[in-house]
């Protein structure tokens, strides 16, 4: 085997593959949990708004049920 065929380690494309496709890997995790915390953030959101719009429409029955037991102690 001349010296043209033997590849060395350091030249060799397979770690340098491997490498890239670890880098791959981690890209797209990244963008996993990038993606996850803005859709946790966007449903805390829509979770809170919605929680505030049906208190405000029970407000009327918890007003009138407060009111009840205020008068009737």
């Amino acid at each position: 085997m001349d010296i043209t065929q033997r590849r060395s380690p350091q030249l060799s494309p397979e770690p340098l593959a491997e490498r890239d496709v670890e880098r791959q890997k981690s890209v797209v995790k990244e963008h996993l949990e990038k993606v996850k915390r803005e859709r946790t953030y966007i449903m805390q959101t829509r979770r809170d708004r919605n929680m505030t719009s049906f208190r405000e429409l029970l407000d009327p029955v918890l007003t009138a049920k407060k009111k009840e037991e205020d008068s009737g102690s």
